[in-house]
């Protein structure tokens, strides 16, 4: 048997806890739905059903209305207000770590490929850079005064 849950409907009636109305898709088999509406109707959840909706040779769908009282713990004026602002400063919070990670690891990421880059062009062109490399060092050598032994001379 499966059940999807639908989107709450908040009642309240005068001096009394709201109630949630939610409307759930059921399906299953005949045994298996009628088990069920007995069930909620013997336990006064039951609001409204639907006609039943053949799938297979023994599946149905059927659309429950259920009523869902909200526990007394919780104090909020709608449930579904508050389960909307609590998903969404959730979606946000998740919405900004994901944006710093990912700016993370693609600056991780473009740091690697240049460096890697470096290393292609340094090791590519090895002999002609130390080649300069030297003959700066020969000039730099051939261009100083030669040293004196002592201050005197």
């Amino acid at each position: 048997m499966t059940t999807y849950l639908g989107r709450p409907v908040t009642q309240r009636a005068a001096g009394q806890h709201p109630i949630v109305t939610r409307d759930h898709l059921v399906v299953g088999t005949v045994a298996q739905l009628v088990n069920l509406i007995t069930r909620h109707r013997a336990a006064g959840t039951l609001v409204a059903i639907t006609t039943p909706r053949p799938l297979s040779a023994d599946r149905f769908q059927v659309v429950m209305r259920l009523r869902e009282p909200i526990r007394p713990g919780r104090r909020v004026t709608s449930v579904g207000d508050y389960a909307r602002t609590r998903a969404a400063q959730r979606s946000r919070r998740r919405t900004r770590v994901a944006a710093f990670t990912g700016t993370i690891a693609g600056l991780l990421a473009v740091g690697a490929f240049l460096l890697g880059q470096l290393a292609e062009i340094a090791t590519a062109h090895a002999a002609p850079i130390l080649g300069v490399l030297g003959l700066a060092a020969l000039a730099a050598g051939l261009t100083r005064r030669p040293r004196r032994h002592c201050r005197g001379c």
